[in-house]
């Protein structure tokens, strides 16, 4: 049995293909500093009301409905989504009352207002295309914030003004990428990604992706998407913020809360609503 098909990145793309890939997306993301630096940024605050797009499976989100907080968690894809509800229905129904989920893609959707934290983590400003879009996801949080509201953004900074030579991959190069791994039922996913173009003035990679998956009674589907990547680095990040009339308080160079420097490998932002 085999089932062919294309999907473009604005459609489903790469959370979506597979109800597997919600279970391999928890198998390799599994880091808690995050969750720990935002809980330290929050401490003696709330209950809060917090808004995560590009939620996923409730990493962050579900920790934090823990403590009390009121979470509204929003993504695009519905198999991640179904995973994160599976895992609410094993909590105590005070954090399952604490969590509204909704099922859009971050720019369909009308964003809730007067919030109190809008949380963009791990690397989800890859999940859209181009400075624009990006920039677009940092006005759009100070318009939800309430007066007083935070801003958290956290994403990889590549800390060139012009395009990594690590991005700069030979089109006829494919390479193996996520999701690449086997899930509990014995069913084998297998990920690769190959450049179709890049930009190095405008820091923009195209690229095509595919997965193949093989279940455990031996058929395979297959799927293809393009997606499109802009890589970003602090200043980028900063200026947005600043242009969206937002006050940085704190900025950290990894996830843990160290400083951030010119060696720092990641962008983390800490901005006020005013």
């Amino acid at each position: 049995m085999e089932d062919t098909s294309f999907m473009s990145a604005t459609e489903k793309g790469k959370y979506s293909a597979d109800a597997h890939i919600a279970e391999f997306y928890d198998q390799t993301e599994t880091q808690t500093e995050d969750v720990g630096l935002i809980r330290r940024l929050i401490a003696g605050d709330g209950p809060l009301v917090v808004f995560e797009p590009f939620c996923g499976t409730g990493r962050i989100a579900i920790p934090l409905a823990r403590i009390g907080h009121r979470l509204i968690a929003l993504d695009e894809s519905e198999v991640m989504l179904a995973r994160l509800r599976a895992k609410l229905e094993s909590e105590p129904q005070a954090v399952r009352k604490r969590f509204q989920t909704v099922l859009s893609p971050v720019f369909a959707a009308d964003w809730p207002a007067e919030v109190d934290l809008v949380l963009f983590g791990g690397n989800c400003f890859y999940e859209v295309s181009s400075s624009d879009e990006q920039r677009a996801l940092v006005w759009r949080a100070a318009s939800s914030l309430c007066p007083g509201g935070h801003v958290y953004i956290d994403v990889d900074d590549h800390q060139s003004v012009e395009l990594s030579p690590a991005w700069r991959k030979p089109p006829d190069q494919v390479r193996r990428a996520f999701p690449s791994g086997t899930c509990e039922d014995g069913t084998v996913l297998e990920g690769s990604t190959q450049t179709v173009w890049y930009d190095v003035h405008a820091r923009i990679v195209n690229y095509v992706r595919r997965l193949t998956v093989t279940h455990p009674d031996g058929g395979t589907t297959h799927h293809e998407w393009r997606e499109t990547c802009h890589p970003v680095v602090m200043g980028e990040i900063l200026a947005w913020v600043r242009e969206a009339g937002l006050t940085v308080e704190a900025t950290f160079g990894d996830q843990r809360g160290g400083p951030y420097g010119p060696e720092s490998r990641r962008a983390v932002v800490w901005a006020r609503k005013d």
